[in-house]
């Protein structure tokens, strides 16, 4: 039992640092001679590595280019996986696309999981840096999720954390795919780190300060794409179990909304931006205007797909969420960890923190289960690793508890 309890003691602050690192080295040294990162063209590479061309427009100012309005699929994508994809590939010495020219080749009809040949010698080179990329954010957001449990639960739970999440076939199937899913995962899931920090402060200005970080986590999720704005629903529920009925709370979730708010517009300039030459509606009026816009366009693509990807009602959704999310033995793990995580909210056996960590993650589960419109597993990663993350921490608990009634 003296074992035990030692696997679940929490971990210095120090010791987590370097133990974190060593991990994080092992899984790049280990990633970064995979195959993988040389395999053929996968679904929808080529086009997102193809909207790179807007890191180059944003990175020279040139927020009035023509080529920000032109088509409903530049408009209506969010803009931060191009400037991700494209900062990347000019880390790695790359030129980032001139133009257009293969994202429209798309848009015509050309199969999204292949590469014209006409333009694979000046795309296959730019296809390993945005695949490393992609690895590396994995990777990361991997070993924050270790680093949190190993501080606050030690190294049980932190382990049990990998098991799960790399484990879980939906990770391993976007491990290297140069596609938005993987950043945007990582935007949502980086959100719980100045919120959960924020429960462990006392002043008032580096309170608001992590508030604000959490609101800007939840902007570059949803400028990854629309339904990323999951991640300020998220920060809110957090926010509210952790202090309900408290006027803190309202003025937390007053700067979490200002800060979102912000930084969506600063990111994506679709929004208050004109063209070269024409005059737009007033500013206030323009940004409305402009999102109203995105969200119809979407739409529009929506209503572009075959219907046997659509997912039309709650339950069939909800279903959809439950087969991926809890497919194969990782899956079933992740569905016991959170059984354990809703009794002990439901027994009240959780600390302040956790209650409104897995209320984060619950939040989250629940609103994308109830939105998902297409039979597509990528876009339930955002949710899998804050759910792997409650489920540790159900299975803390439970373990906390059974620890103490053995030793009462």
């Amino acid at each position: 039992m003296r074992w035990g309890i030692a696997l679940l003691r929490p971990t210095p602050i120090r010791r987590t640092i370097l133990i974190a690192v060593a991990l994080l080295a092992a899984y790049l040294f280990a990633g970064l001679r995979s195959s993988k990162l040389d395999a053929p063209w996968r679904i929808d590479e080529g086009q997102r590595i193809a909207e790179s061309y807007f890191w180059r427009l944003f990175a020279s100012g040139d927020i009035s280019n023509p080529d920000w309005f032109r088509t409903i699929a530049d408009r209506s994508h969010p803009p931060m996986n191009k400037y991700f994809f494209g900062a990347a590939i000019s880390l790695f010495g790359q030129s980032v696309p001139r133009n257009l020219d293969l994202a429209r080749a798309y848009d015509a009809g050309v199969d999204a999981a292949t590469m014209p040949a006409r333009f694979a010698p000046d795309y296959l080179p730019l296809r390993r840096p945005a695949r490393i990329a992609v690895f590396i954010i994995n990777c990361v957001m991997a070993i924050v999720l270790f680093a949190i449990l190993l501080h606050a639960y030690g190294i049980a739970a932190a382990v049990l954390s990998q098991v799960i999440l790399l484990r879980h076939f939906l990770f391993a199937l976007l491990l290297f795919h140069a596609r938005s899913d993987v950043l945007q995962a990582f935007a949502v899931f980086m959100t719980v780190v100045p919120l959960f920090t924020y429960t462990h402060v006392r002043q008032r200005w580096l309170q608001w300060t992590l508030v604000a970080l959490a609101g800007v986590c939840a902007a570059v999720a949803f400028q990854t794409r629309l339904n990323g704005g999951v991640a300020a629903v998220m920060s809110a529920a957090f926010l509210l179990a952790y202090q309900p009925r408290s006027r803190q709370t309202v003025a937390a979730l007053a700067v979490l909304g200002v800060s979102f708010a912000v930084a969506s517009l600063a990111i994506n300039p679709f929004y208050w931006a004109t063209r070269a030459g024409v005059v737009g509606a007033p500013l206030p009026f323009r940004i409305v205007e402009r999102l109203l816009m995105q969200v119809d366009d979407l739409h529009a693509l929506l209503r572009g797909v075959q219907p046997v990807w659509h997912l039309t009602t709650p339950i069939a959704r909800t279903s959809f969420a439950a087969s991926i999310l809890f497919s194969g033995k990782a899956g079933i793990l992740l569905l016991a960890g959170l059984a354990a995580a809703a009794i002990a909210l439901a027994m009240k056996k959780t600390a302040p923190a956790e209650r409104a960590t897995v209320c984060w993650a619950f939040a989250g589960a629940i609103v994308t289960a109830l939105w998902i419109p297409l039979r597509w597993e990528p876009y339930l990663l955002i949710v899998l690793p804050p759910l792997v993350l409650a489920a540790s921490i159900g299975f803390a608990v439970a373990a906390r508890e059974i620890a103490a009634r053995a030793g009462g």
